[in-house]
């Protein structure tokens, strides 16, 4: 998790699920949060952009998260079957809402484009 972003930034709090142990390192002023009391996704879930952490952006300075914020989240704690069918939920919505995102950007295109070529068949006269 980037615990350290510009005023009103898009980085802070930003998560990133490494599901391949010892692939990847740390920097700074990024961090790894592991638990045994959360399905990995679950806990993905919650933390990625959490209303708490971006909280701590005051829109005017560099926001630098110090351990105890990260530590004092509040988070829902469920049975780890329930964490299991909640990330299952929400995969599955993220993936529909790609889709659905991909389809919107397809249409923009298309719509730009027909607007490209009426402009053009009238300022040629073809209209």
């Amino acid at each position: 998790m980037v615990l350290s972003d510009v005023p009103n930034g898009k980085a802070l709090a930003k998560c990133y699920l490494v599901e391949e142990p010892n692939t990847y390192t740390l920097n700074q002023r990024i961090c790894l949060i592991r638990s045994t009391q959360f399905h990995t996704k679950f806990l993905f879930y919650q933390l990625n952009r959490n209303k708490h952490f971006l909280a701590f952006d005051n829109g005017e300075n560099q926001t630098n998260m110090r351990l105890n914020q990260v530590l004092s989240c509040p988070l829902f704690v469920p049975p780890i079957a329930e964490q299991e069918s909640i990330a299952a939920t929400l995969d599955a919505i993220s993936e529909e809402n790609q889709r659905l995102e991909s389809i919107y950007q397809q249409k923009l295109a298309a719509l730009e484009a027909l607007k490209k070529s009426l402009l053009h068949q009238a300022f040629s006269g073809q209209l």
